[in-house]
């Protein structure tokens, strides 16, 4: 039987371990949660544990309490093999979800579980955002007409703006502007909600949290923010923060970060939109390339 403990930053050399030999995103969906980063940017907000057996590492987490605990998918090695260990665990529990599943999982998952595939679904809002990172880079054709157009109207407006890696030299003033952010914008991002107490500790150590960022300066002041994790051939956007009076702020960091990656990144996931009508219309305004969806078994 499988037995879990409590994620913590002794333990993140693990994370990294089972990650380095994970498969599942590399010639399918490519999910932010399936990422060391994400791991250890969010096991304490969602009380994440982990259990080891052989060459698989197992995960749940507490993502909302009315739902019970949700159990991802093996990390390691993801077969029917990996999955048999996680079933009858599951089966000892009152409630539960399997989580973040591919689609191409459902059939086997259906069988080891004994329901019907219909019982397995995807929730649109929590489907992550897939781009082509040269595209991104590049973008030309009618579809990017806005995002050029917010591009180049930022260029003429802010001449000598500039874009810098997150790094000691600028720490300080990267946590004082997003802390400023969080505070004007608490629809999205209050001060001391899960998103801001998960966020800090990444922007003052990004490298234990497996992150890299930058930030955008206008006039020697910081104006736009941002943190992301490179994971195989694909950059993981987990935070991205600009002032939105300043147009074109959000598409010039965006850009610019993505410009900072290496070679073998082929991808981008900016994550999900979680349903917010604002959020949805600017990941789309990039022109994805695809959106993969997560499914969902629910258990009693």
């Amino acid at each position: 039987m499988l037995k879990f403990k409590s994620i913590g930053i002794e333990d993140f050399h693990l994370i990294d371990k089972y990650f380095s030999i994970h498969k599942l995103c590399e010639n399918g969906p490519r999910f932010c949660d399936y990422a060391p980063g994400t791991v250890k940017m969010w096991h304490k907000e969602y009380k994440m544990e982990y259990a080891i057996e052989g060459d698989v590492m197992y995960l749940r987490a507490s993502y909302e309490e009315e739902a019970g605990t949700s159990y991802l998918m093996p990390v390691g090695r993801l077969d029917s093999d990996s999955l048999k260990p996680l079933c009858e665990y599951i089966e000892t529990v009152t409630e539960a979800t399997l989580s973040v599943m591919p689609e191409d999982m459902r059939g086997e998952v259906a069988r080891l579980f004994g329901v019907s595939e219909d019982r397995i679904f995807a929730d649109r809002d929590w489907a992550d955002y897939i781009y082509l990172k040269e595209e991104f880079c590049f973008p030309s054709g009618k579809k990017h007409h806005n995002y050029k157009y917010n591009l180049n109207k930022f260029e003429k407006e802010h001449p000598d703006y500039r874009i810098e890696p997150l790094g000691r030299n600028n720490v300080g003033e990267a946590i004082e502007f997003y802390s400023a952010y969080c505070k004007d914008n608490p629809e999205t991002s209050s001060v001391d909600d899960a998103e801001y107490r998960a966020t800090v500790p990444v922007i003052l150590d990004p490298e234990l949290y497996s992150m890299c960022g930058a930030v955008l300066i206008v006039d020697g002041r910081i104006v736009g923010l941002t943190l992301g994790e490179v994971y195989k051939d694909t950059v993981i956007v987990h935070t991205e923060k600009a002032l939105k009076e300043m147009a074109g702020a959000y598409q010039t960091l965006a850009r610019g970060f993505q410009l900072m990656m290496p070679e073998s990144v082929k991808y981008i996931n900016r994550e999900e939109d979680m349903g917010l009508l604002g959020l949805r219309r600017s990941k789309l305004s990039y022109s994805p390339l695809r959106l993969d969806m997560k499914y969902t078994l629910y258990l009693k």
